[in-house]
């Protein structure tokens, strides 16, 4: 399931296996296990709105407001607003006097409300898939509320109707955006991508019913008030009925798949992401490197498989694509060796495709190791170390002339466990992890988080994330 994989910057390009059904290309999918960063210099995100999970404050519609008014449609010809400058206390306090002048304003503007559902479910992660979920929900609820505040009679149906195909239309977006990226990083199946994406439907369908329950308890505040005109700010009334039902919970069920299955596989999907981008620009693709990563994220499944932190159906897909998965990393490695030997200097040596039995070997060495010793991970790390020294050497013998499996890497393996100082930008001194101080860091960043809500860390290694220090197996020989 894994479609045509394109990197631009390496015109690295495989044209071997079927296009996903509606599924986005391998290496420019947002990332499922964390948000997409802002890189953007120019950007205006101090004018965005709150972030999924974040609550809709009077400030916040008022400040939205401002930017509505005040921000130039580059299309429109006759386009009146002025620069987007941010406004001060005196300008919002101006827009909420004329807002609470002109008191309930009825119209409902669904090309805005569908333009604002497409924007916020194209990159949601396992993060705040829930806030999502969420998200889209009460805000349906909210407008049906609004709208039955402001219109009757045929109006009223009319409106419904538009309503429910926006609404139909966000959950679409939802369901396909976060069903089409996991089976295209992880593999599955279209029947197992069809049950994901019907579990997402179902979570969202109830909790319409949660917050539709809610708001028939809520006491109204506002009516009579001066922020009565609030009453129809749909973002504002969703954001209240979101703080008074509290979040969607990870066990909530859509069927035979829950919230945190999803929530799991999403962070599962995106360390295969990571891997994904990694081997297309060239950094470890060898067998050993690919065994030792590929290894630590799957012995991070088996775990959330073993503690019972997704289903039995969720563990089955999982299981079930894991050779996609491994495949597609290795033909992006293959690809990237092809590009090398495209582009070689005259009189460098062979550098022929992966060995696929050799990193086999070194995985295998690994997972048997972790299956055997009762979940170490570390000791398993260090099993497949010591089998990828003696396999790799036994490579290098074989053929002399490839120089991965020479003497960078029995320097590879010499130095596993060894830190390092280096020097920064400034000329001053750091110390570098070793490579298992990045793998320990990574299994403990995971352990200590595996109950955290916020998502779990499954990266291959610990390069960016906190040192944990807890490590008896460090600066020596291996």
């Amino acid at each position: 399931m894994i479609s045509n994989i394109i990197c631009s910057q390496y015109n690295i390009q495989n044209q071997t296996r079927p296009a996903a059904s509606g599924g986005q290309p391998l290496l420019t999918q947002p990332s499922l296990s964390a948000p997409t960063p802002d890189t953007d210099r120019f950007s205006l995100a101090h004018f965005a709105g709150p972030k999924l999970g974040d609550s809709y404050t009077k400030s916040d519609v008022l400040n939205q407001l401002w930017k509505e008014a005040h921000t130039i449609d580059l299309n429109d010809p006759n386009a009146t607003g002025g620069l987007c400058f941010d406004p001060t206390e005196e300008d919002l306090a101006r827009l909420a006097q004329q807002a609470e002048a002109r008191g309930l304003d009825g119209q409902m503007d669904f090309s805005k409300i569908s333009s604002d559902f497409s924007k916020t479910f194209s990159a949601v992660h396992a993060g705040n898939l829930g806030d999502a979920i969420d998200y889209l929900a009460s805000r349906a609820v909210a407008l049906e509320g609004q709208l039955q505040r402001n219109f009757t009679g045929e109006a009223v149906e009319q409106k419904r109707r538009e309503l429910a195909e926006v609404v139909q239309q966000g959950k679409t977006e939802l369901a396909d955006s976060y069903a089409s990226r996991l089976q295209t990083a992880l593999g599955l199946s279209d029947a197992d991508t069809q049950e994901v994406r019907s579990a997402l439907e179902t979570l969202i369908s109830q909790r319409v019913q949660d917050f539709q329950s809610v708001q028939s308890q809520m006491p109204d505040t506002l009516t009579g008030t001066q922020d009565e005109w609030l009453l129809n700010q749909d973002q504002y009334m969703a954001s209240q009925l979101r703080d008074a039902t509290g979040p969607i919970s990870d066990n909530a069920s859509g069927g035979k798949l829950t919230l945190g299955d999803l929530r799991a596989a999403g962070e599962i999907a995106g360390a295969y992401q990571e891997m994904y981008q990694r081997v297309s620009q060239g950094s470890g693709g060898d067998e050993a490197f690919l065994a030792l990563d590929l290894s630590m994220i799957d012995m991070k499944t088996e775990t959330l498989i073993q503690k019972g932190v997704v289903s039995e159906t969720m563990a089955g897909m999982l299981q079930g694509s894991l050779e996609q998965r491994h495949q597609a990393v290795m033909d992006l490695a293959d690809q990237r060796l092809a590009d090398r030997r495209e582009y070689a200097l005259p009189g460098q040596g062979p550098n022929p495709d992966l060995d696929r039995g050799l990193f086999q070997s070194i995985y295998d060495s690994v997972l048997g190791s972790f299956r055997q010793n009762g979940g170490d991970a570390l000791a398993a790390i260090r099993d497949g170390v010591a089998f990828g020294k003696t396999a790799t050497a036994q490579a290098g013998r074989n053929h002399t002339k490839v120089s991965r499996w020479g003497v960078s890497k029995a320097d590879y393996w010499e130095r596993f466990y060894t830190s390092c100082e280096v020097s920064d930008w400034h000329g001053g001194k750091r110390t570098q992890k070793s490579e298992y101080e990045k793998y320990a860091d990574s299994w403990q960043h995971f352990v200590t988080t595996l109950s955290g809500l916020d998502g779990r860390f499954l990266v291959p290694s610990g390069e960016n994330i906190p040192s944990y220090n807890q490590h008896g197996f460090l600066n020596v020989m291996g």
